[in-house]
């Protein structure tokens, strides 16, 4: 959001701690994450089986917080 607009961004990362507030994770649990590897070895299993419909609901979310300032756990 360094441009004051609300932005989702979709990336792989074999980190899987504490985030930012204003950063959403959706992962699908693997058997081999979190690996901590640069490269795929096997098949991208913890990007390729992330629902894009779960992405759509989070990206949605981030968007709603960034507009009205609060979460749906703050109401």
């Amino acid at each position: 959001q360094s441009s004051g607009r609300p932005a989702t961004f979709t990336l792989a990362t074999t980190n899987t701690g504490p985030v930012a507030p204003w950063a959403g994770v959706v992962r699908t649990p693997v058997e081999c994450s979190p690996c901590l590897l640069r490269e795929c070895p096997i098949d991208h299993r913890c990007m390729n089986r992330v629902d894009a419909g779960r992405v759509e609901a989070e990206a949605r979310r981030l968007v709603s917080i960034s507009l009205h300032g609060h979460t749906h756990q703050d109401r």
